[in-house]
């Protein structure tokens, strides 16, 4: 039920917070809003001479920038080409010497669980004869118990008996 509560809880935080960030986004709505107009005009009094300028510089730039790229993955493709040869060469080297660890490592964890099997294998068996001397001590116990419940009754109904007599 407390866990119930935490959640109810932890989920009326989580709603009050999206409630204050839906309000600060719909704020930010109209901001964005007031201030579009404005934007627009300022891009409609662009002079068109200076767009032209603009948009000729941009041509150049991106042919320049295709030219260079092309020239970038050549070199990045035979850079790569040969990284991924000794990458593959010394994982190669890596995986072999990991098989050689863990195939040793294995037979360590073998060896050692089996030891451990034959140790819990006897601690469990003298955990079976712990319960088992404890089960036998508890009924003698029960027993006596109940001996002395009755032994109790029948003194308590003997005095009982005693009083109806007198």
């Amino acid at each position: 039920k407390q866990d119930l509560e935490e959640a109810e809880f932890v989920c009326s935080a989580k709603r009050q917070k999206l409630s204050e960030a839906e309000t600060e986004l719909e704020k930010h709505r109209e901001e964005v809003e007031k201030k579009l107009p404005v934007v627009r005009r300022r891009v409609e009094n662009v002079h068109a001479k200076e767009k032209a300028r603009l948009e000729k510089e941009l041509a150049e730039l991106q042919e320049e920038y295709q030219y260079e790229k092309g020239e970038l993955e050549s070199e990045m493709a035979t850079k790569q080409a040969k990284l991924q040869e000794e990458l593959d060469t010394k994982l190669d080297a890596m995986r072999a010497e990991l098989y050689a660890k863990i195939a040793g490592r294995r037979e360590e964890v073998a060896a050692d669980l089996s030891e451990r099997e034959k140790q819990l294998q006897a601690e469990l068996h003298e955990i079976e004869e712990a319960e088992e001397q404890l089960r036998k001590e508890e009924e003698a116990n029960i027993a006596e118990v109940d001996a002395r419940t009755e032994q109790r009754r029948q003194a308590a109904r003997e005095k009982a008996d005693l009083r109806l007599a007198k």
